[in-house]
């Protein structure tokens, strides 16, 4: 049982939880943190105090006191679940690691945030209305029985393509649902791979990036199960975070035409071997930290080199050379490694 004098519950703040059923949320509670009851398997109902002033439950279900948000379906609901019609926003994990099997969504429904269906390891089949003008990066992330998605022929924002989701124009790939055997070969004249667009998927093994590709949103693949990835010329920025986890990818190739990377962008992954662009400036924070990172090459231009960039890459234990452009060095940004050898010539500013 919450406490009456509760305010705020935050982000995550039963994230996983195990053996609650029910929630009752207090009448004085006026923020609910993103994913707040995400993922708690036996939870099948939330309750709300009919005197709190901005949220209220509807069939066991939270939403805003407005009804125009659904924000936390229960992960113990199962089978078909209808959103009511009037609701507008599905919010960013609003139906986190939930067991149903299928959705309907009204044609009230004019956004679909990030994550909005994240996990959801049951759900076969979901309608798109026309009325969705905006559906966000990773919607449907990790979904993976997700096979029969479909969007409304009068919609002018989105279409599905071999299980995926892209922008009317095919500039941009919005979501990745199942990929098609296990290489995800997108499709021509696009150029942005959306946030979280390919993150959590278990059965992707390799991606083709078609050329024109000029950016990689932040956390586009993280955790996922990819080996291997051609990254066309094409390609400029590689944001944060973007293949963080990715623990099966084993080496990379970044060509020149990348002329900045993202912090943490390869942390935690298993990359062995990499080629870093010519044109990137700055190694940025915690860029490498904790991957199984044994050999650097390129990275002719780089300039910084910032905190943490490559710490704890305890399989490092080779030699490392500094470009003389080099002029800045982090902290602890090579603590934690095995590296036998550094060659510079160059001046570090203090």
């Amino acid at each position: 049982k919450l406490p009456e004098s509760l305010r705020t519950i935050g982000e995550a703040a039963f994230l996983c939880a195990e053996n609650i059923e029910q929630i009752f949320i207090p009448g004085l509670v006026q923020n609910i943190g993103v994913d707040a009851f995400g993922r708690s398997s036996d939870l099948n109902y939330i309750d709300v105090d009919a005197n709190n002033q901005y949220y209220i439950s509807i069939d066991g279900s939270l939403y805003s006191k407005d009804t125009s948000t659904v924000i936390s379906v229960p992960a113990n609901i199962s089978g078909e679940f209808s959103i009511p019609y009037g609701v507008k926003v599905i919010d960013e994990f609003a139906f986190d690691g939930c067991r149903i099997s299928s959705v309907n969504i009204p044609t009230s429904v004019t956004r679909i945030k990030s994550a909005a269906f994240s996990s959801c390891n049951s759900l076969s089949e979901v309608h798109i209305p026309a009325s969705v003008s905006n559906i966000e990066g990773g919607a449907f992330r990790a979904s993976e029985n997700l096979y029969n998605l479909t969007i409304d022929s009068l919609n002018t924002g989105y279409k599905a393509i071999d299980h995926c989701i892209y922008s009317m124009d095919m500039d941009t790939l919005v979501c990745c649902l199942v990929p098609i055997g296990d290489t995800l070969r997108m499709c021509d004249g696009m150029e942005v791979v959306a946030a979280h667009s390919c993150s959590g998927l278990n059965k992707l093994k390799v991606v083709v990036l078609p050329d024109g590709v000029r950016e990689i949103k932040h956390y586009a693949f993280l955790g996922s199960s990819l080996r291997a990835i051609h990254l066309p010329e094409t390609l400029k920025s590689i944001d944060s975070a973007s293949f963080y986890g990715c623990s099966d990818l084993k080496e990379l190739c970044i060509p020149n035409s990348v002329t900045t990377i993202g912090k943490e962008v390869f942390a935690s992954s298993g990359i062995r071997t990499i080629v870093m662009s010519d044109s990137v400036k700055v190694i940025p924070y915690a860029a490498f930290e904790g991957c199984a990172l044994e050999s650097y090459h390129g990275g002719a231009a780089v300039e910084r080199i910032e905190d943490l960039a490559f710490y704890y890459c305890i399989m490092f234990n080779g030699e490392i050379v500094f470009p003389e452009t080099l002029r800045y060095i982090g902290d602890q940004a090579f603590d934690f490694t095995g590296i036998s050898d550094v060659e510079f010539t160059g001046v570090i500013d203090t």
